[in-house]
């Protein structure tokens, strides 16, 4: 797979680790009691900590619900299929990511392998999900629930995933510039190896809008009361 042009759109850990955070104490919401009608994919393995419900950040799930309104006036919706991570399962993540790639890439150092393993996987530490302001969605049509062709299914890891790869159909590429301009519109960062993975307050994001702090550090479940 070759994507060294797509690639210096990543952020390296020792980006990440220069960026401060100050959590500004937003408590986790389900996403369907901020709209019911947004469609949501619960990841298995999010299921033993926080059911079959989706959480995400407050003001996430406002922005997702703006967006929402957007789409339905064109017969369109949203479908979420994950948003906080539990910290446990991000972790169970890495630790899988981080072996198959040195088996892979003997070659590399701890340093070079560590930042060739988060263009797939978040190091827990600098991990994105485990904030609440993280979400891997698509669009769908709102009545059929089908979703539009995007290329690849979410979590497909490939080259045709990553957001800037340029060899697909016409119609691949008109459905994800309608996708990355409503995220962009509020203000998301998407995540350059996953057409379907979009922050807010995250890390990445403060790097990319030049923010004095990401606002979203990584927690432990709780939700709203």
């Amino acid at each position: 797979m070759d994507v060294t042009n797509l690639e210096k759109f990543f952020y390296t850990l020792s980006q990440l680790k220069k960026v401060q955070v100050k959590d500004n104490g937003e408590k986790l919401v389900n996403i369907k009691s901020i709209d019911p009608s947004i469609l949501i994919e619960t990841p298995k393995d999010n299921i033993p900590y926080t059911g079959d419900a989706i959480f995400i950040r407050e003001m996430v799930a406002k922005k997702l619900k703006l967006i929402q309104k957007k789409l339905n006036d064109q017969g369109l919706g949203l479908k979420i299929t994950d948003g906080y991570r539990p910290i446990e399962v991000q972790a169970s993540y890495w630790e899988w990511r981080i072996k198959k790639d040195k088996q892979e890439h003997p070659e590399l150092s701890e340093e070079a392998l560590e930042n060739f393993s988060i263009k797939f996987t978040a190091k827990p530490e600098y991990a994105y999900h485990t904030t609440g302001g993280a979400v891997d969605l698509t669009i769908i049509d709102f009545k059929t629930e089908k979703e539009l062709n995007m290329g690849t299914p979410v979590d497909h890891f490939s080259e045709k995933a990553y957001s800037h790869y340029a060899k697909l159909s016409k119609e691949v590429l008109s459905n994800r510039r309608l996708l990355f301009k409503y995220m962009e519109n509020y203000k998301f960062y998407n995540f350059p190896s996953e057409w379907w993975h979009f922050s807010y307050g995250t890390l990445d994001w403060a790097i990319y809008y030049k923010k004095p702090c990401a606002i979203y550090k990584s927690i432990k479940f709780q939700v709203a009361v």
